[in-house]
Parts: C-alpha cells; structure tokens; sequence
C-alpha cells in the first residue's frame, strides 16, 4: 500500500513477504519508495489450515422493515438474487425529524458530513430502533469486528509491530501510547500495553463516524481481529472463530498481505455476517450475488469496470486517429492514421477476474468493430517482480511492433506487468498507451517505475476520485477529527481504509431504524441512479442485482515531469476536465487527452505489490 504522507513527507510502500534486499531495478525501487507494510521474515507456524464447514442450521432472525422514507431516497427499485426479498418500506417513523438536535448538517443540499459522497443528512432521530433486530445488534450497540493481517505498519525504520495472531482489540478501550516502531526486531506487540498504527487508526475513525453519522441511538463496537492466515482454508477458520466468539453484525475486511479474501468473506456470508470492503477493486457480480445480501464493495465489480472501460474504448479512442505515437513531438506515421488497437492482458490462473475482465472488454469492444491484436502475459498484479523473465513482455513486444515498426499503434493495457515498457524502449517502439485503470496499475508510485520514454504515451480510463493532497481528502480530515492529536504514521494510511468505514456507517444509515442485512440491502437499492457533477464525488448508487456502489470514471494522462503537492519524487496521472467523471457509455467530448499541460494532478496512493526471493 502506498498511504500518502502529509507534505515533505517520505512516500511509502506496502509490499507483500518475503522481503529482501533487491538488485538493480528491484533495488532503485526500493530505494525510491521505503517499505510500508511488512510480514515477519519468518512464516507463522500456526496457520489454521482445516476448519470445519460454517453452520447452515441456525436460525436467523427475520427479515425486519427498514424505515427508508425518511432519508429522502424513494423506493426500492431492486431485490437481492438468492437472499430473502426484503419488505416494502413502512411509513415514515415520527422519530426521525429534520431539527438538527443531533447532527449538524453540511452543504445544500445538507449532508451528514463535508465527504462529498456522504449520504442526505438525518439530523436526529428519537423513538424505537426496535431493539435486537439482527445478530450483533441490540437497542444500544453494533457490534463489527476489523479483520486485519498481521505484520509491520509504516515507513522503512519506523515500522510497528502488529499484535499477535490470534489477538483481540478492544477499540473502544482508551487510547495507549503509540508502539516503538522497531519492526521486524520486534515481531509483535502486546495491545494491552500500546497502540500500533492500525489500532490509532480504527479508534480515531470509530470516534469519528459514531458522532458523525446516524446510528438511530446505536454505538457501533469496533473489535480489532489479528490473523497470520495465507490459505483458504485459514481465512475460513478466522470466519468461524471470529462467528464464535462475536456473533458480529458485520466485519470490514481489512486483510492486505496474505490474499484468500473472497474466501473469507464468502465464509462470513455463509455465517449471515455482513462485509464491507474497499480494499479489492476487481471482483465478479456472481460473487456477490452469491453472498446476497451479506457481501459489499466499494468499488465497481468487474462486469462494472469491464463497462466503463469498453465504452471508453469505443467512444473516445477507436474513432479517432493516431496522435500519441512514438517518442515527442511524436511525427511520423503512424500519427494522423486509424488507430490499430492491441490488448497486453494477464492470463494468470491466480487472477480468474481479470482473465473475465479481459474476455467481456474484447466482446464489448468487438460490438463496436475494434478486434485487438492480442498478447497476453502470465504474471499479474507485482509493480517489481524479481521472478518475471521479462519473456512475455519481450514476446508482445515483438507481435505487436511488427516489421514495419508501427504495426500496432494503440496498445490496451490491462492489470499490471512492469516489464512492457522497458522492452518496447529497448526496441525503440513507442506506441500509445491506454490503461484499464484498477486502483494498482494507475496510481503514481507504478507509474514512476515504468520506462519514462513508452509511458509518456500513457492515459487511463480510471475510477479513482479525485485527490489533491493527503491533507484534504476526507480519510485524514475524518482521522483528524476522530483525533486532533493523530500521528503522521496512521495519519498515512487513513485514505486507504476509510471508504470501508464510510461504507458500513452509509449501510446503516440507509437502513434505518429497524437494522438487518435486509434494509442495508433495501435503503441502497433505493438510492436514485444519477450522474455525479463533482470530481470529488463518485456516483454513488446499485444497478439491480448489483451490490458495489461506484459507477462512474474519468480520463487521467501521464506526465513523468508532474508532481503532486508536496512529492518527492516527479511523476503523476494528470486529470483530465480537472476529473470530470462519466458513467460507462456516457463518455463525451474529443481526443482530449495530453491537450492541457496544466491539468492537475491526481495524488491517488493506491496499493503495489512486490515479489521477491524468499
């Protein structure tokens, strides 16, 4: 994970274990961007690695009735495939008022808080929230369980030591002092005696949303749950530990190092325990059509993003001729000619949702008369990977360049393989370059590390929203908040965890009084499909049998010599309309891109993955 540090401030990294010293690029890498994010050297040894099938007997309570009209957003225009139908939503209760006893509002129209995405404001709420409604809830309390990886947080040197795993947070407990940040000489560290960086994290968000947003008189119980698992089999044994001893409403699944989280979750479902998360960008509808209506994401599933892409494609790219080939003042043919378009795509077995990412964009844009030329590459999702031989960059290289030249001029960029570019500089094939963006392959720090002189030719079709500096972003303003004394160290890493925050408190408050997993799924549903006018603001609304809220993207260029506020380092995805964002098959407008030098930069963090010897 790359969490943005406040100005003048180092940039970090997370990176996946093992870690060790790299060599030549690997090591320039690491030398440009600290480690963040690190595993113990050794492996644990306790890993779970059977566990026995969740219950399916129990009975759940019933499906109760949401209170949907008071917050303003029209009637339910979706039910969820294979969950229980929820109810028509009751009249409104008299409970809910419009005097601001309780929360002041924010904005015209007023909203719950200065996040543009936030949800209409409901100001107060007194009466019945009819108590223990759902597993988890009573009338005074929500109880949610963190689910994080064990390991170190932080920059390189000043890394904290998580709590064991196996280890329980109680966050609602009084803040400890921070733990000495000397990972990996310090493997754990004891919660009972201090806080580590995701711990200061988490309590100052739990403050912060519990007076912020609308829990109709209930306190949402944050509970910190450590785990060292790396199978599937594993993060299934966590599911039914944490089901066992919590009985939890719902987890956030903040899980960065070991992957298995669609296990996980999927478990928690079968467990009729909600999860939210905003970690993984790239997962298929079927997934969370399957877990209706327990599963949630932030942002788009697959089929979603696959959309936005294809239509970017045919609309702002196929009809138009070359602009962008070889290196600046990029002359020559095949500038001025049709564009002839190639796809560079992972066929990874380990990544089976962007090989369905892949196979919808080549049906969606084959509609619209473009066939690619097409290269594929086996090694997907690491920004520096010592194991890749750099064989089928080299391969698509040489398919897509041709004899001529310049047989391919446009090539389609999907997932994340740092070695195209370097191979197509060796060559000196500079061809344009437009990238599928998935919150990794289009965030700044991945950007820097292609080769300069092919990714200049570079622009994204990306969802990401709008970022000027860490400083403004809602995560950090909402940590602040939540701690006026916060720290750099936690501060860094707000932005990256607190759409999962954000998620939960808007299911909640779109469900209403009566909470069960039932009115969340009925309260987002309702909520109206429209376009967002803001750069800062995603549109934010559930397509029927859709369970992932963002909807919309924008055009981003590269400009190597671009910086954002307070950078170290120069390099940055410029907005294109200052991030205008455009709902899949509404992109408008011509070529664009690369048109205005002075677009701003987007200083989105994001996430990268390394891969080295271990």
């Amino acid at each position: 994970m790359e969490p943005r540090a406040p100005e003048g401030s180092k940039r970090w990294t997370r990176s996946y274990p093992p870690l060790l010293l790299l060599a030549g690029a690997i090591l320039l890498a690491v030398l440009i961007l600290p480690s963040s994010l690190n595993l113990p050297q050794s492996n644990p040894t306790t890993v779970l690695e059977y566990a026995p099938v969740p219950p399916t007997d129990k009975t759940n309570p019933p499906a109760q009735n949401g209170n949907l009209s008071s917050l303003g957003l029209g009637s339910s225009n979706t039910l969820a495939e294979g969950a229980p139908p929820p109810p028509p939503p009751p009249p409104a209760s008299s409970g809910i008022g419009t005097t601001p006893t309780q929360f002041q509002c924010v904005g015209t129209p007023p909203r719950q808080t200065f996040d543009p995405m936030s949800p209409p404001c409901v100001p107060f709420f007194q009466g019945d929230n009819f108590g223990s409604t759902y597993q988890g809830v009573t009338k005074d309390t929500i109880t949610v369980v963190v689910y994080m990886d064990a390991g170190g947080y932080g920059p390189a040197g000043e890394a904290e030591a998580s709590p064991a795993a196996g280890s329980w947070i109680d966050m609602d407990k009084a803040p400890l002092p921070a733990c000495t940040p000397d990972f990996p000489a310090s493997t754990t560290s004891d919660p009972k005696q201090c806080d580590f960086t995701m711990t200061r994290l988490i309590k100052a968000l739990s403050h912060y949303f519990n007076t912020r947003f609308q829990t109709y008189k209930r306190h949402v119980h944050y509970w910190g749950y450590v785990s060292s698992a790396s199978t599937a089999a594993g993060r299934n044994g966590d599911a039914v530990a944490i089901w066992e001893k919590m009985h939890p409403f719902a987890v956030l699944d903040e899980a960065i190092f070991n992957g298995y989280n669609t296990a996980f979750e999927a478990a928690m479902s079968q467990l009729s325990v909600m999860s939210f998360s905003s970690e993984a960008g790239s997962l298929p509808n079927s997934f969370y059509r399957q877990n209706a209506p327990f599963a949630w994401g932030f942002w788009p599933d697959i089929e979603h993003s696959a959309k936005l892409y294809s239509t970017y494609i045919c609309q702002k790219v196929a009809p138009f001729p070359v602009k962008h080939f070889n290196a600046p003042p990029h002359a020559g043919a095949p500038n001025g000619q049709k564009r002839t378009i190639g796809m560079f795509y992972p066929d990874d077995p380990s990544h089976p949702e962007l090989k369905l990412f892949s196979d919808l964009v080549k049906a969606q844009i084959g509609a619209c008369g473009v066939h690619p030329i097409l290269a594929a590459y086996t090694h997907e999702g690491y920004a520096v990977d010592s194991s890749d031989t750099t064989t089928d960059a080299e391969q698509a290289v040489a398919k897509f360049r041709g004899t001529s030249g310049h047989a391919v001029s446009t090539v389609l960029y999907i997932g994340t393989e740092n070695r195209f570019s370097s191979a197509a500089n060796a060559v000196n094939y500079f061809p344009e370059i437009v990238v599928a963006g998935d919150l990794n392959n289009d965030n700044n720090f991945i950007g820097s590390l292609q080769n300069q002189n092919v990714w200049r030719n570079a622009w994204v079709a990306s969802y990401q929203v709008r970022a000027d500096r860490l400083s403004d972003e809602p995560g950090y303003r909402a940590y602040k908040e939540g701690n006026p004394n916060g720290d750099a160290n936690a501060a860094g890493f707000s932005e990256d965890f607190y759409r999962d925050h954000f998620f939960l408190f808007e299911s909640i408050q779109a469900a209403g009084p009566r909470l069960t997993p039932q009115t969340i799924d009925q309260g987002f549903h309702a909520i109206p499909s429209r376009s967002s006018s803001d750069p800062y603001e995603a549109a934010f609304f559930f397509d029927p049998g859709d369970y992932t809220s963002v909807k919309d993207a924008q055009e981003e260029w590269w400009d190597p010599a671009g910086r954002t506020k307070g950078a170290a380092e120069p390099g940055c995805w410029r907005m294109v309309n200052q991030g205008k964002r455009y709902l899949a098959g509404k992109w408008s407008g011509g070529d664009q891109v690369f048109a205005n030098p002075s677009d701003p930069c987007n200083d989105f963090g994001g996430a990268i993955q390394t891969k080295t010897p271990g």
